[in-house]
């Protein structure tokens, strides 16, 4: 079976070192020619081949290389030390002349007992007029591929250019070629918030659509998975994408390949795809990420790893501890969803987050499984604000990790924002904390669309609060003392926390407690129904 693909650039502008290592000379991946003297290299991002990932976590025993071209060529194959990189074993050097109507293949013999490894190749071209179509690294597994059938849920909300966008790539380079090994492997489940895409797919057979109430991404995600269980089709996996990405088609080859030979005692993994930014897009914000509960916020994990550059690329093979990733690319086993385990509610933000830890998911990253996405700076909205801040405090309360008021650093927040007038904003910080300490009552009794677009009608007035100098922050703060919105909120503020600080451990409590409540298939069925 072919497992993995050398992949050529073809989707974002200025990649092309994220696909090959141009030493010397000139390659031009358009027409796959090379110039003499030409080295290409595949340490690469998505042509590297993780070796040690694979070797851990599927039945892999016998490797074999194909490749296809024309012209002349001097192929080396090595297996490269992750740790210490210096340490370099050439498994394969030779002459071979590539033929356009004959592929070339060599078995690769490599050394089992460094498991801390990867494999590359490089090509050198002895003459001019020299091609290089691609190959595979190919195996015979001794235990048959393992049935992989994957559903992918992209939930969207009004961003059609790019569900259009990849559903074109995923038709072409997919379903359309009657070559792809995994044509028959894929189905996708299109659940959309903002009833604004134009069904163009009709009666596709691997591609379902469905409109939703707006119920934010854990709606949709949560919409996509019962459509998913309560399919005839019996999937082995669900991989949950957001909308705003852009995907390479052969991530998600690389992705069912890797499935199909896994080991038993690795089924349960999560297979997380690493973030690039689409305005850097050499550049990795994280390969999954850590939930520090005591300072409110995620830990990137492998931040700001340039992976145009062969060693930042080796940085990334190795494995660190990833308590989750985000559903902008994560593919898991469906035997993890079923009727009372499902996403909590929380709309927005952290919801990913909530659902790994809770499943005590075991995330892995390959170089290779990628999507570029928008910085989180151009996307953000100030809903965000209110959203992460009561989800916070509500993921802490289910994991059992004690909430603590201070660590949030929300009095300097709140209190910049009264004193410049930011009125707007100080009302979402005051209504997130509010929500939370209603305690799990709140997302049993609100419809979280229409609370959604309260808060969007509200924060239409919210601003942006711009430097100032000393001295003007010394007079805006001694004006705001003649204010009465100041002390109207100063005085919201005080209860607020009084409130919090008696009442906290008993609103956490329940939430660990009763969490399941709202997990389950019959509450979100009914939340679910349009009015």
């Amino acid at each position: 079976m072919n497992l993995f693909g050398i992949s050529f650039p073809n989707k974002i502008e200025n990649t092309d070192q994220l696909y090959f290592d141009i030493q010397h000379g000139h390659f031009n991946p358009s027409d796959h020619s090379l110039t003499k003297g030409t080295i290409l290299g595949t340490n690469t991002y998505f042509n590297i081949f993780s070796l040690h990932q694979y070797l851990k976590y599927t039945t892999l025993e016998q490797l074999i290389l194909e490749l296809s071209g024309n012209g002349a060529f001097h192929l080396k194959v090595i297996q490269q030390d992750i740790i210490h990189p210096e340490n370099q074993t050439i498994l394969y050097t030779d002459s071979c002349i590539l033929s356009a109507n004959h592929s070339f293949s060599i078995p690769i013999c490599y050394q089992c007992d460094n498991k801390d490894s990867v494999l590359f190749f490089t090509l050198e071209a002895l003459e001019d007029s020299c091609y290089f179509f691609g190959g595979f690294y190919k195996t015979e597994p001794a235990i048959l591929p393992s049935v992989c059938k994957l559903a992918m849920v992209i939930c969207t909300y009004n961003r059609e250019e790019y569900v259009y966008s990849n559903l074109k790539t995923i038709c072409s380079d997919i379903f359309d070629r009657p070559d792809s090994p995994i044509k028959d492997d894929l189905e996708i489940f299109i659940v959309d918030n903002g009833k604004s895409l134009q069904n163009q797919w009709g009666d596709h057979p691997q591609i379902h659509y469905y409109q939703n109430k707006n119920l934010g991404g854990s709606g949709g995600f949560t919409r996509g998975m019962l459509e998913v269980l309560q399919s005839q089709t019996q999937f082995s996996h669900i991989l949950l994408c957001d909308d705003d990405i852009t995907l390479d088609a052969d991530v998600l080859v690389k992705n069912i390949q890797f499935l199909k030979i896994q080991k038993k005692e690795a089924k349960h993994i999560y297979l997380a795809g690493s973030m690039l930014y689409i305005d850097r897009p050499c550049t990795q914000h994280e390969a999954g990420a850590r939930w520090d509960g005591i300072n409110y916020k995620p830990i990137p994990v492998k931040p700001l790893l340039e992976l145009n550059h062969p060693e930042d690329v080796l940085k990334n093979e190795t494995e660190v501890s990833v308590d989750y990733a985000g559903w902008g690319y994560l593919c898991f086993p469906v035997s993890e969803i079923n009727e009372n385990n499902l996403p909590l509610p929380l709309f927005v933000k952290w919801d990913d987050t909530e659902f790994a830890l809770r499943n005590h998911a075991q995330c892995i990253a390959l170089n290779g499984i990628g999507f570029w996405h928008p910085s989180y700076q151009s996307n953000y909205s100030p809903t965000l604000t209110y959203y992460d801040i009561r989800n916070s405090f509500v993921i802490n309360a289910c994991l059992g990790i004690p909430n603590h008021f201070k660590k949030r650093k929300l009095t300097k927040f709140f209190f910049a924002n009264l004193v410049y007038g930011n009125l707007a904003m100080v009302k979402c910080i005051l209504w997130a904390i509010n929500d939370y300490l209603y305690g799990i009552r709140f997302f049993q009794t609100t419809d979280g669309q229409k609370n959604h677009q309260k808060l969007q009608n509200m924060l239409k007035a919210i601003q942006t609060i711009p430097k100032h100098t000393k001295k003007e922050k010394v007079f805006c703060s001694f004006k705001s003392l003649f204010s009465l919105n100041f002390w109207h909120y100063t005085f919201y503020w005080f209860r607020l926390v009084i409130q919090f600080v008696f009442t906290h451990n008993k609103i956490d409590q329940q939430f660990k407690q009763q969490q399941l409540q709202i997990c389950n298939i019959h509450f979100w069925k009914e939340l679910l129904k349009e009015d």
